[in-house]
């Protein structure tokens, strides 16, 4: 792995009173840098000034239940420029980009934040007031874990973060829908059960095929005795009805029960274990330090080596990996070729822990 980059602290001058944090965008990242969210807010209200965290209202569920659930400055939409007029409303100060897209950057400008720190990559150097460089391989950006990368950015704020465990939080009335949740798609929530996720919403090139799944759920069920739970987004149903169709076992899935993402933290507590692609339940295992296996396809696991405690990653080499798209141009060879074996082999390691 490459090293962590020495950055010099940064002091501001007048003290921010308006301190806006802007995550990133996809669920994952978002839930793998919870707790260097939690620690900057702290940090900056310890010192009088007004946090907020803008984000889009469907990523609201992730925050509830915790220390930042009244910090949110939610939006409608997905685009960045949704965000503008929210933003512009409160005046800020102090903008700190973990989002590193370039929209994130623009719009913060054109919302007249004052100041406005984050990694200076994607072309969007002149946007920023405070930027600092990326680890760098030659002209590339070094793979790196994005909650190591939040915690750099913070640190040269004066924001210590000790505990890199991702934070997420539910109450017992979430619990209990979930519960009736699984329930109502089959599944027994007083047996030992697994969260499997074969899906990805960052592109079909992180999709575990429906031919791969199959057998190991089947063993998850018939061999190892354990209750199974698929879990997917809204776009992904269609594809959890295909796995049914090739599946010789019973499974709870997300075309039959509802549970979004505030249910999905009780689900994923309760499970026994989560076998998941390099997608956000891996992350909300790593919360509720619930054993996981991570079956990799294109990512590369350098930019995984955090919060691995109780995770084991499945991977294989292929001549044309780690790629990092997010359609694959072959045969998905990289998910393809990973063993059923290897895979249950992973999972009956962490159960025995």
């Amino acid at each position: 792995m490459s090293a962590r980059p020495a950055f010099p602290r940064l002091v501001l001058e007048p003290a921010p009173r308006r301190v806006l944090l802007v995550p990133p965008r996809w669920v994952g990242d978002l839930v793998a840098i919870t707790a260097v969210l939690e620690a900057t807010a702290a940090h900056f209200a310890a010192r009088g000034a007004e946090v907020a965290i803008v984000t889009p209202r469907s990523r609201a569920p992730l925050f509830a239940g915790g220390p930042l659930a009244n910090a949110l400055l939610c939006y409608d939409g997905a685009a960045p420029r949704a965000a503008r007029a929210a933003v512009r409303s409160r005046a800020f100060d102090l903008g700190i980009l973990f989002a590193t897209s370039f929209g994130s950057a623009y719009e913060l400008w054109r919302a007249g934040v004052a100041k406005r720190i984050g990694f200076g990559d994607g072309g969007r150097r002149f946007l920023l007031s405070e930027r600092l460089e990326p680890l760098r391989e030659g002209w590339r950006r070094a793979p790196y874990p994005a909650v190591r990368a939040a915690r750099d950015l913070v640190g040269v704020l004066g924001v210590d973060v000790w505990d890199l465990r991702p934070r997420l939080y539910f109450d017992l009335a979430s619990e209990e829908r979930a519960r009736a949740a699984l329930a109502s798609g089959g599944l027994d929530p007083e047996r030992d059960y697994v969260v499997v996720h074969p899906g990805g919403a960052f592109g079909p090139a992180k999709r575990w095929p429906a031919e791969k799944v199959a057998p190991v759920i089947e063993a998850l069920v018939h061999e190892l005795g354990l209750g199974v739970y698929v879990h997917g987004g809204p776009d992904e149903r269609a594809a959890i009805g295909a796995l049914r169709a090739c599946t010789r076992a019973p499974f709870a899935g997300a075309d039959t029960s509802a549970i979004d993402l505030e249910l999905l933290k009780p689900v994923i507590d309760g499970a026994a274990l989560v076998v998941t692609t390099d997608s956000a339940p891996r992350h909300f295992a790593a919360a509720f330090e619930v054993p996981c296996a991570v079956v990799m396809g294109p990512t590369s696991p350098r930019y995984t080596n955090a919060n691995l405690r109780h995770q084991r990653l499945v991977r294989i080499d292929v001549d044309c990996g780690p790629c990092q798209r997010r359609t694959c141009a072959l045969d998905h060879r990289c998910l393809r070729g990973i063993e059923t074996r290897a895979v249950l082999e992973a999972c009956e390691d962490l159960l025995r822990t």
